[in-house]
Formats: C-alpha cells, sequence, structure tokens
C-alpha cells in the first residue's frame, strides 16, 4: 500500500503527461515529461473522438478519469517513463475520487 512518501503530482494535457515527485518545490520542472498520445488513444478511439479537433474538457476529465481507473486495477495503456517513476506501483488499488469544482 502506497505512503505519504510515494504521492506524486500528474499533470495530463490532451498531448502530454507531466509527473512530479514528491519533494519537488512549486517551480520545479515535472521529473518526468511523456507525449500522452500512446496512453489516451484506445479510450479516444473507443469513444469515437478525434483529439486533434477540440475536444470538451470533460470529455477528456472522462478519459483521464478512466484511464486512472484502470492503472489502479493493473490494466490500460503505461510507458516505460512512467513504470521507471513508479506511477503504476502508486496507483495498483488505489481509487479515483472525482473532486467538484467550487
Amino acid at each position: 500500500m502506497p505512503v505519504a512518501s510515494d504521492a506524486m503530482f500528474l499533470l495530463a494535457t490532451p498531448d502530454a503527461l507531466y509527473l512530479w515527485k514528491t519533494g519537488a518545490a512549486a517551480d520545479d520542472l515535472a521529473t518526468y515529461e511523456m507525449i500522452a498520445g500512446d496512453i489516451f488513444k484506445p479510450y479516444f478511439d473507443r469513444a469515437g473522438i478525434d483529439p486533434t479537433k477540440a475536444l470538451n474538457p470533460v470529455v477528456f476529465e472522462l478519459v483521464v478519469a478512466t484511464w486512472l481507473q484502470d492503472r489502479t486495477r493493473g490494466l490500460g495503456p503505461t510507458a516505460e517513463l512512467l513504470e521507471q517513476a513508479g506511477l503504476s506501483q502508486v496507483l495498483r488499488g488505489g481509487r479515483v475520487v472525482h473532486q467538484a469544482a467550487a
């Protein structure tokens, strides 16, 4: 089970994933950065969405949430860089919680 020291911050965009490891300062560049196309492609394909066109933010949020949920069960696409970062180990067995915007 991950502990607080395993915490990471992930910023997902349709084009890229940016991941900061615990202890990074607020002005630090991302610890890991990668192109997100291969990660999200199966979800866009399944939904019949062309991500190169205007993408509804709510739809993208659902794509990311579904991918994260899949990763908690060890499913869905990953990448060597994310594995090196330890993201899969942190997510495995976790749960995805949605928080309504204020």
